[in-house]
């Protein structure tokens, strides 16, 4: 949990912050639910959501502050007016600095709902009067989407059980309320939620709506009368384009069934039903990142980062002739942990392609596909050696340390534009697994060439 600040006002504490020195958003939480942040766990449903936000909404570049404040009972005129005027006091500097500031407000919505009685409408009525700048929604155990405002537009609200849920299953904050805060979503969060139902339906060669996105590759696509040779160079490539988030793949490695299966089965190792990061359904989810799912992300960062995929696909010509490119470079993991380790390698190669001087001129696989290496311009890995023998100095005396926050240094998600705080990263949850430790796989850069292999042939 991130390090709070108590706000205390006339010996009594009304809410705690926490903020960085970069940053330009600034979050507020207004809930009588705010003592959960120092439990371990939720004690009932009022207290959903809250610690979630604590602990996600800090990881963000963006993030500059964030502030709990207790939400005072309804139709309190004095102890509202003392918690606006805190949260106000607070605020202004970030307003100076021309930070975007929002409100999240506790909503009560259950039975006998009268709203002339619910603690956070009267609070957001108070707060509109001072005409203070920031944006406002609520937070609500209930169902609603939305909450009427007098004769205003409505104003949006988000589910506490659906926040905690989501945070539960993948360690972040749904899309929903991320788009509203404003946080630009992690590439692959947008791919798992474009993915989460591939892989897990039978084909169905009858239907108009057929999709070849399912969990066994039907081979026999080439001996079909169905068309299904252009569905696969229409509806498949483009869905899988736009899920990665690439513009365009070469033409090449969709003119034959064999190259096709060879993406099909590394995109299962990424995405979707069967990859552990999605589901923790144990008869479905045994797949986790393999050298050809890491060349996946090798396309989504280099695109991210430079518009195209050239320079990191002229070299492969089809995915033909890899039968080794399902080999394993991640452990079997959970589905958080799991999630977490595809970021970490993602943003080791984001960082990579858009923080070293030096240009990709080759990116290829050997044995049949077990090795993936990517060659650089120039030597890139003296000066990383450098920086890394210095950061891990520092990191292997903290490890003597017992207490957690040194214990967690090590999946904490880097800054931006920090290379060896994402190779640190990488290098933890490599070493995490569900039957053991440490990985079937290695990722280690020597001179001017990054190598991702696996010790394992299937």
């Amino acid at each position: 949990m991130i390090d709070l600040t108590d706000i205390i006002v006339d010996g009594q504490t009304v809410g705690y912050t926490w903020n960085k020195e970069t940053g330009n958003r600034v979050l507020v939480v207004v809930d009588d639910s705010i003592d959960v942040l120092v439990q371990a766990t939720p004690n009932n449903g009022h207290q959903y959501g809250i610690k979630p936000i604590g602990l996600s909404f800090p990881n963000s570049n963006e993030s500059r502050g964030l502030g709990f404040f207790t939400l005072p009972k309804p139709n309190d005129k004095r102890q509202t007016a003392i918690i606006a005027e805190a949260i106000r006091k607070w605020l202004t500097p970030f307003l100076a600095e021309g930070c975007r500031c929002q409100l999240l407000v506790d909503f009560y919505y259950g039975e006998g709902f009268d709203n002339t009685q619910d603690s956070g409408t009267y609070f957001v009525k108070h707060w509109q009067s001072l005409s203070i700048q920031s944006e406002i929604a609520y937070i609500s155990l209930g169902g609603l989407d939305s909450v009427s405002q007098d004769n205003s537009d409505p104003l949006k609200s988000f589910r506490k059980s659906e926040i905690e849920e989501y945070y539960t299953q993948y360690g972040n904050l749904p899309p929903k309320l991320k788009k509203w805060l404003g946080i630009e979503e992690h590439p692959l969060d947008s791919l798992w939620n474009d993915s989460k139902e591939w892989f897990s339906r039978k084909p169905d060669f009858g239907s108009i709506n057929f999709s070849p996105l399912i969990h066994d590759f039907p081979r026999d696509w080439k001996y079909s009368d169905l068309g299904v040779k252009d569905k696969i160079n229409t509806s498949y490539r483009r869905t899988v384009q736009d899920a990665l988030g690439i513009a365009r793949t070469p033409d090449n490695w969709w003119k034959s069934v064999e190259s096709i299966e060879k993406i099909h089965e590394s995109l299962k190792r990424l995405c979707g039903q069967c990859f552990c990061g999605q589901t923790d359904n144990p008869g479905n989810s045994s797949y986790h990142i393999s050298t050809g799912a890491a060349y996946l992300l090798v396309l989504m960062a280099y695109y991210r980062v430079h518009g195209n995929v050239s320079a990191v696909t002229s070299s492969i010509l089809n995915w033909e002739n890899y039968p080794l490119i399902k080999s394993p470079v991640f452990p079997l993991q959970s589905r958080r942990i799991a999630r977490s380790s595809c970021k970490a390698l993602y943003d080791v190669l984001f960082e990579l392609f858009s923080s070293t001087d030096s240009d990709v001129e080759s990116t290829f696989f050997e044995d049949e596909g077990r090795i993936l290496k990517i060659q650089f311009s120039h030597d890139i890995g003296t000066e990383l050696s450098k920086v890394m023998t210095e950061k891990m100095h520092g990191f292997i005396h903290d490890r003597g340390s017992d207490s957690s926050e040194s214990q967690n240094q090590v999946l904490d998600p880097p800054a931006a534009g920090h290379v060896r705080s994402a190779l640190v990263n990488l290098m933890g949850h490599l070493a995490i697994s569900q039957v053991g430790f440490m990985a079937p796989g290695v990722i280690y850069l020597k001179g001017n060439t990054l190598i991702i292999a696996s010790s394992e042939s299937l």
